[in-house]
C-alpha cells in the first residue's frame, strides 16, 4: 500500500489568481480493497463565477493549484462549456 508523505493540514488549494477563496471540504474515506487504509477525498467548489457567461458560446478553462508544500505542487486544468436546458412539466 502507499502512504502519502503529505498531510492534509499542509495542503493549500488555490485558484488561478493564487487566492484561497474556494469552498473546499475533505471527506475521510476507506480503501475498499483494504479498509485499514484511509484517504482524504477533496471536494472543490466555487471556481465558477459570474464572468463565466461566455462559456455558453465557447469552452473555458480554469486552473486550480494544489500546493502540498512550498515547493511541491500539482496543477489541475478544468475545461468546460455550459449548456442551457429548458424544463417542462409533463401532465
Amino acid at each position: 500500500s502507499f502512504t502519502s508523505i503529505f498531510k492534509r493540514d499542509s495542503l493549500k488549494i488555490l485558484n488561478q489568481n493564487g487566492n484561497e477563496n474556494l469552498n473546499i471540504s475533505f471527506t475521510l474515506g476507506s480503501d475498499p480493497r483494504n479498509p485499514l487504509n484511509t484517504f482524504y477525498s477533496v471536494d472543490i467548489k466555487g471556481f465558477f463565477g459570474d464572468n463565466d457567461n461566455d462559456a455558453f458560446t465557447s469552452e473555458k478553462t480554469k486552473v486550480i493549484y494544489l500546493k502540498y508544500y512550498h515547493n511541491v505542487t500539482d496543477t489541475l486544468a478544468i475545461t468546460f462549456k455550459a449548456t442551457s436546458n429548458k424544463c417542462s412539466i409533463e401532465k
